[in-house]
């Protein structure tokens, strides 16, 4: 089963479409290595399989710039423009990753 057939499921749950987050995820695929399943370098958080809730107000904050753990300002430019279903989506997906 492929990674997005995996994550496929959640996309009629109201939580977000995960093809559409798949198709998403092409920026935060750079630091967090394609899927989110290996954090680059070691500086960056594995963002698979994280809970899906946690997801959607992680890209929250990020976009309102309100996110400031360590290297996290890094992902405000890349979240700036995403609206709350890009969120949600984005969310469906990795949260539907495998860990």
């Amino acid at each position: 089963m492929s990674r997005l057939a995996s994550a496929e499921g959640l996309a009629g749950d109201g939580r977000g479409d995960a093809a559409r987050g798949f198709d998403l995820s092409g920026p935060c695929a750079f630091c967090h290595e394609g899927d989110g399943r290996y954090a680059g370098y070691r500086l960056y958080q594995r963002i698979a399989a994280q809970d899906h809730e946690y997801r959607v107000n992680a890209l929250s904050e990020s976009r309102r710039q309100d996110r400031h753990q360590a290297f996290a300002s890094r992902t405000w430019d890349p979240t700036v423009d995403l609206t709350d279903r890009d969120v949600r989506d984005l969310a469906a997906y990795y949260s539907g990753l495998p860990w």
